[in-house]
């Protein structure tokens, strides 16, 4: 009884967070984008303001995921690719903000969330391009997707933790040699 309690709650969360993911996407985005230019220009301790956009960002991508589509024309391989793409970005999201603060764990968090959605990209565009009136799959997730990859790949090869480039070695590589 309590699983289905928890499952109707998730459901109408996801529900909710579906219809205003837009709005709370760009709000936190241009949050994040402002804390990390103020980051960049000053000293100012900005950790705090990120961890809390970028993880909730994470968070709204995750319930996205639990909201149930009431569209007919939505097959059950739409509705696979939509929930994969959603706990993809979730995963890819927290591996971004793991790489911004510099924690332990966010080469596995990028390659796994922007490995996902890039798998899941061509599976979005086929099924946008056979059904144009599939609100599923509209403009902004197919941008979400670019974009969560593109900032991912970027964090992943800027990362001191990408398997096979030691940072040190090519930035002094005088100070290495014996």
């Amino acid at each position: 009884m309590a699983n289905t309690t928890q499952n109707n709650q998730s459901v109408r969360l996801g529900n909710w967070l579906a219809q205003h993911v837009d709005k709370l996407e760009a709000i936190l985005a241009v949050v994040t984008t402002l804390v990390l230019v103020l980051h960049a220009a000053t000293d100012w301790p900005v950790g705090t303001i990120t961890t809390v956009c970028l993880s909730s960002l994470s968070v709204i991508y995750f319930f996205t995921a639990y909201a149930v589509d009431q569209d007919d024309s939505v097959g059950p391989m739409d509705l696979f690719i939509a929930k994969l793409s959603s706990f993809g970005a979730s995963v890819a999201v927290i591996g971004i903000l793991f790489s911004l603060q510099n924690w332990p764990g966010a080469t596995i968090q990028l390659m796994v969330g922007c490995g996902t959605l890039a798998a899941a990209l061509p599976f979005v565009l086929i099924a946008r391009s056979n059904n144009r009136g599939l609100k599923l799959f509209n403009s902004r997730t197919i941008l979400r997707i670019i974009v969560i990859v593109a900032i991912g790949a970027m964090t992943f090869f800027s990362s001191d933790e990408v398997p096979g480039y030691n940072s040190e070695a090519e930035r002094t590589p005088m100070e290495n040699v014996e």
